[in-house]
C-alpha cells in the first residue's frame, strides 16, 4: 500500500514501481491494483478503511456468512 499527499508523488512512485517490477520480470495484478482518494475509502486485507472508520469489508462478511451456511448444512455444531 502506498499513500501519498499529491498526485504527482503518486505518479513518480507508480513509474518507479513499474520499472522495478519489469526489471524483476514481475507484473502487477490488474484487479488488485487501485489508485484513488483515501476519502472515498478502500478495502484492504479484508477490512474497509476510511478516514474515520475501520470495519470488516462487505465481501469479508459475505464470505463468512457463506462459510457458516456451508458448515450448518454439513451438520457442524
Amino acid at each position: 500500500m502506498i499513500l501519498t499527499k499529491t498526485k504527482s508523488q503518486l505518479c513518480k512512485l507508480v513509474k518507479l514501481i513499474h520499472k522495478i517490477m519489469k526489471e524483476l520480470k514481475l507484473s502487477l495484478y490488474p484487479d488488485k491494483t487501485y489508485a484513488g482518494k483515501v476519502e472515498k475509502g478502500f478495502d484492504f486485507l479484508g477490512y474497509r478503511v476510511a478516514l474515520t472508520v475501520l470495519r470488516l469489508a462487505c465481501k469479508t462478511i459475505r464470505r463468512f456468512q457463506h462459510k457458516l451456511t456451508e458448515l450448518y448444512e454439513h451438520g457442524a455444531s
